[in-house]
Parts: structure tokens; sequence; C-alpha cells
């Protein structure tokens, strides 16, 4: 497809339910024109759904005809979850999977994996897709080259650092990460700087300790952070400091039980979660310490190792301006120490941190692939690219 052709494209989070927030954009001739979740239409919070309805909604909106889509840019490439455990690391899958067996009863095992089946099988070519994808052109943008580009296209800042960090994501070729770096200049992402690796994820510590508390993974961070105000950071944080992978150097080193962290990611796994060494464990921190002073614990933790880290790479790469993206950087707190490590002159967090801005990244990136941006768009002033509400508005029942 010639590049003068190119002039409209598509974003979508996702073509599977093995995530949250699926969402959609539309980038006309480089240009934002419309970007919402699917979740303004269903009602459902964080709908993880294929998103016809945000779809139809994007192309009306836009009075655009879906033949007149050019192509289709996917943010989360269709994963192998059990990438990360080939190697070395299989042996702490092993030990996982002994440690939830062990004393378990046939009929729990068989519902957990009905479970466990069901939440990571993907179903990348469901009806919804096919209908309304048919004969368009699709290709798949990685993870977080998706966030960074959601940050970078909208951040207006012509040199920076773009650092996205989640629990994890899939490259193009399905592997999985749970973070990356690009420098970004000449208006465009560069190529991956730096990585790291899921057994290193602090995301996904973040978000164990989020499930032990009893709140909702994925969503229920954010009342980890809040709660953690009411702690004090120093009674828990030996005990929880031992299992938190941790940056010292140049290098992420791993958690210990990383592997057993993967069950913190739905709450429909909070049984299993339980039943493992980490659930043991933290129930019984929970128990001795106080929810309030575990959350505070895993909030410090956060930060210190995050402020290390982006210490490290303002010196290494001499970065004045720094572009984030990834649900970490929901964490307002976390951001705040970053934004005043010493060299840090600017930081632009992208309003939809979470996947649900993957959709605007893809379709940015894959513009500036096939096309390109002769002049780096400024920095937004406003996200209202959905559209308005009606007259014939819907309330929630309260009783």
């Amino acid at each position: 497809m010639a590049k003068e052709k190119i002039k409209i494209i598509l974003g979508i989070t996702g073509l599977s339910k093995s995530f949250h927030d699926n969402s959609v954009a539309l980038v006309k001739n480089g240009k934002i024109i419309f970007a919402a979740s699917e979740e303004r239409y269903t009602r459902i919070k964080h709908d993880k759904s294929f998103p016809a309805n945000s779809i139809k909604q994007a192309l009306k909106f836009a009075k655009i005809p879906r033949d007149n889509v050019d192509l289709i840019a996917v943010g989360y490439p269709q994963r192998y979850f059990f990438q990360p455990f080939l190697g070395q690391d299989l042996v702490d899958l092993i030990k996982a999977l002994l440690s939830w067996i062990r004393g378990r009863k046939i009929y729990f095992i068989s519902d957990s994996l009905k479970i466990l089946m069901g939440e990571f099988i993907q179903n990348s070519q469901g009806r919804e897709a096919k209908k309304l994808l048919v004969n368009k052109k699709r290709t798949y943008i990685g993870h977080h080259l998706s966030h960074a580009a959601s940050a970078y296209f909208t951040a207006g800042y012509k040199e920076a650092l773009a650092v996205c960090m989640d629990a994890f994501g899939p490259k193009e070729n399905g592997e999985l990460i749970s973070g990356a770096v690009y420098v970004c200049d000449n208006n465009k992402v560069g190529k991956c700087a730096e990585e790291i690796k899921v057994n290193s994820s602090i995301g996904l510590f973040y978000t164990s300790v989020t499930q032990a508390l009893g709140f909702t993974p994925g969503d229920g961070e954010g009342k980890t952070m809040g709660l953690a105000a009411y702690g004090n950071t120093t009674i828990a944080y030996k005990s929880l400091k031992k299992i938190a992978p941790f940056f010292k150097g140049e290098k992420w080193y791993k958690s210990p039980i990383w592997a057993e962290m993967f069950f913190s990611l739905r709450k429909e796994f909070r049984p299993i979660f339980e039943s493992l060494p980490i659930g043991r464990f933290l129930r019984k921190l929970i128990k001795k310490y106080g929810r309030e002073n575990v959350a505070a614990a895993a909030q410090l933790i956060l930060e210190e190792e995050a402020t290390k880290y982006f210490e490290y790479l303002v010196s290494t790469y001499k970065a004045e301006n720094l572009i984030l993206g990834g649900g970490l950087f929901l964490n307002v707190k976390m951001n705040k120490r970053i934004s005043e490590i010493r060299g840090v002159r600017n930081v632009f967090v992208h309003p939809n941190a979470g996947d649900g801005g993957t959709a605007l990244g893809a379709a940015l990136q894959l513009y500036s692939e096939k096309v390109g941006f002769k002049i780096l768009p400024r920095q937004i002033e406003e996200v209202s690219w959905g559209t308005n509400y009606t007259k014939n508005r819907k309330f929630l029942k309260l009783f």
C-alpha cells in the first residue's frame, strides 16, 4: 500500500479477552479524531471484550464508512504465556505448580485448571473481530511500543526517553516482558534500548500485594496506594522486601517467588493464589502487621526501586524529558518521586497510561512507520476524543 493512500488507521487494544480496558482510536492523516474505551458503552468497568461498540461509535462519530479504514493497528499481539518460564526459569514454574498441587483436592485442581485455561487461551479470531475487520490488513504493534508511542506522540517533546512498565505485555513476536525503554527523537520512537524481564516485574509484585489485601487486581492497585497513606512504612518492610524484585547497579533482579505472582492477576485466581506460599505468606503478614502497614511497605518498596531505576536511566541516557506509559505509572506517588530525580526537567505521563491507551499508541506508531510525522504533534491540551452524552441518558439503579 502506497504511503500517500494511507489516511485512516483504526487502533484497537486487542482482539482477545486476555487483558482489560479494550479500547479503540481513530487516527486520520496523523491527527487523533476519536478515542474511547469499550466500558464507556457497555458500562462494564475495565471491559475486556472485543470493542465492537467502540468501533461502531468511532466510525459513526467520524462519519467514516468501514471500508475507508486503510489499516488496523493492534496494541496487544498474541502472547505466549509460558514463554517466560522457558530455560532456567522453568524450575520456578515447577516449584510453583508443586506448591499449588500439594494438599489440594482433585476437584479443586480441576476447577482451577478450567479457570486458568479460560483466562489464558486467547480467542484472537472471534466472530465479532472477523465480522468487523474482514478484508482489512491488521498489524500487531508490540505492547510496550504502543505505550511508548501513545506518550511520545502526545507529549510534544522532540527528544525524550520513553519508559513503559506494567505487570507484563507481549512484544510483536509474543514474548512477554514487563517493561521497555525507548530513545525518542526525529519525530519517531527509536528502537528498544532496554527491556525488563517478567521475573523482575515490580508491577506484578504490587499486584500480588493488591490481591492479598482483598482488592481486585487491575483495578484495586489505586486502593493499595491510598491505603498505604494510613500505614507505617517500616513495620512490614523487611519481611515484604524478601519477595520483591529489586534494581541494583544496572540490572533488575528477580523475585524468588515471581512465578507464583502470576496467580495474582485475576480475582478469579484468588483461591489458587491463597493456597500458594506467596498467598499464605502475605496473609500471615497482613494478620500480623495490619493491611495498612503491608500496603505502606509495598508502596515504599515500589517507590524505592523505581527511583533507583530511573536514576540509572537519567544518568545513562542523559535524559531531561521523561515520557511514561503503562499501568505502573497510574501510581502518582511513585511518579512524584521520579519527577524529583536530579537532572529530570519534564515528566509526561500519558492520560490513559493503562492498556486502554495502547489502542491510540498502536495507531500512532503504525502511522509513524507507514507515513511518518514530518512535524511532531504538539502536546495535547485536552482528551475529549469520544462521543458526547446524549439526551437519552441512562442512570444506574441503586436499589
